[in-house]
């Protein structure tokens, strides 16, 4: 059965939230422990890395358990009302200015940002296995993939165009105090947010309990994992994407200040970037159509791979200024071309553990998503720190010939070459035939399921009726 407009919008809009969070986190974290909180560097180094670090080991822990259970209301859904409020307070509290002796005023902040970290890790653990429950069907998973995106845009647009302002305005020359009351705002925007996506999801192909893994030993659901070849090739182009943006990201603008001694480049680079993407995901529909998942992925990834590596080749000139701007923009294009297509790796993924182990191991397969995000958004930096240090970059002077060789290696060819394994999306073997077999299969057994549960006068808690 195919989606409504508003199951689709229910289903995606919690990705504003989710991105709202990470890029106030991205952008303006620092500048608050830096200078709101007095944090000492390495003491905010350490605890960004322990947040990444927590994440990536508690979020499979826990889709463990949410693997195992289920709510009268739901399996995965209740998760995002359950999660709403601690993910809001946290994340108040990170950017709420502690008065008090130092010391404690630090330990307050470090608890509370940790306290978050792992909330909406755990979070998005929860119910990353809820998209093959909604919909089984390709168009509606590509939907809601252009969908999905046009949500976290709004969110990142939000921090990133009206952010500052608006701390401003709440602080009224305060900026912790800004910062925390912007924090609460997208808290209460979280929770109607959650309650709208819990009253309007219709989960219809949960899993029974017969075939949920509650005696399958943490081992065992590795080795189900190990052996799913989707699942391997998504959590691989995961970690190089997490690692090639990371690097790129934390080098670029030194890049552009060093480089064409013109940071301000960074806002023209983004707002390309962004439209090209935004115009990429527009018009996936009939790119991937043409020429189908596996092909769309493949394509993309090998552009993003030589535009990166352009970078890298642009002259100190007028004319590299263009190839920089060209290749950011045709890079974005292509991105967002293959986005929709990229979101519908994993929940086939999910498809096949079920259709071939007969259990349902959703969140289990989606949180090894979340774990190589983190462990390669914490390599990144590490990488990009290191990658400095090795040029002989210093700050605030002018560069070597040396570091300004480096620092194009390290902002262009060293991100296209983190990038590579993205390319193994050509073994990628679950077609669009496949895909609506295996959709078939297990809608017939979701329904012969229910039926049999029925019969025995038993809850039908297989899922929620169409």
């Amino acid at each position: 059965m195919k989606l409504t407009f508003g199951e689709k919008t229910a289903a995606t809009i919690g990705g504003m939230i989710t991105v709202f969070h990470s890029q106030m986190v991205q952008i303006f974290l620092l500048f608050f422990y830096a200078d709101v909180q007095r944090f000492p560097p390495v003491l905010v180094s350490v605890l960004f890395l322990a947040v990444r670090l927590l994440s990536a080991v508690a979020g499979p822990l826990f889709a463990t358990f949410v693997d195992r259970v289920r709510f009268r209301w739901g399996k995965y859904k209740p998760w995002l009302l359950i999660f709403a409020v601690p993910v809001g307070v946290f994340g108040v509290l990170t950017f709420t200015p502690f008065g008090g002796p130092p010391a404690l005023a630090m330990a307050l902040s470090a608890a509370s940002y940790l306290l978050f970290g792992l909330c909406t890790s755990l979070a998005a653990a929860a119910t990353s296995g809820m998209g093959p429950a909604i919909t089984k069907d390709i168009t509606d998973r590509l939907s809601m993939g252009r969908l999905s995106f046009v949500w976290v845009m709004l969110g990142a647009t939000a921090v990133g165009v009206i952010g500052r302002p608006a701390y401003r305005f709440l602080g009224q020359g305060d900026d912790g105090k800004g910062l925390m009351l912007l924090m609460g705002c997208a808290a209460g925007v979280g929770l109607l947010v959650a309650l709208f996506q819990v009253l309007r999801i219709r989960e219809r192909y949960v899993a029974p309990p017969k075939r949920l893994a509650h005696d399958l030993p943490f081992r065992e659901r590795v080795r189900i994992v190990a052996g799913n070849r989707t699942a391997l090739i998504v959590y691989a182009t995961t970690l190089a994407s997490s690692l090639s943006n990371g690097v790129r990201s934390a080098l670029g603008i030194l890049y552009l200040k060093y480089w064409f001694q013109d940071e301000s480049l960074i806002v023209l680079s983004g707002l390309s970037a962004m439209v090209s993407t935004l115009l990429g995901v527009l018009l996936s529909g009939p790119f991937v159509r043409r020429l189908g998942v596996r092909a769309s992925l493949v394509l993309s990834a090998a552009v993003q791979i030589a535009t990166l590596a352009a970078v890298s080749a642009a002259p100190r000139d007028a004319t590299g200024v263009t190839v920089y701007l060209a290749a950011n923009a045709l890079g974005g294009l292509l991105l967002g071309l293959a986005t929709p297509a990229q979101g519908t790796l994993m929940p086939a993924a999910m498809d096949y553990t079920e259709y071939h182990a007969g259990r349902n191991l959703n969140s289990f397969l989606g949180s090894f998503t979340l774990v190589a995000s983190n462990v390669g958004a914490a390599l990144a930096g590490a990488l990009a720190a290191g990658g400095l240090s090795v040029v002989g970059y210093v700050a605030g002077v002018d560069q070597t010939p040396q570091a300004l060789v480096g620092l194009r290696l390290l902002a262009g060819l060293v991100p296209a070459v983190l990038m590579l394994p993205a390319l193994l999306v050509a073994k990628y073997d679950l077609t669009e035939e496949r895909q609506k077999e295996m959709a078939h299969a297990l809608i017939e057994r979701h329904e012969a399921d229910v039926s049999v549960l029925q019969s025995a006068g038993e809850n039908p808690t297989g899922g929620e009726p169409a």
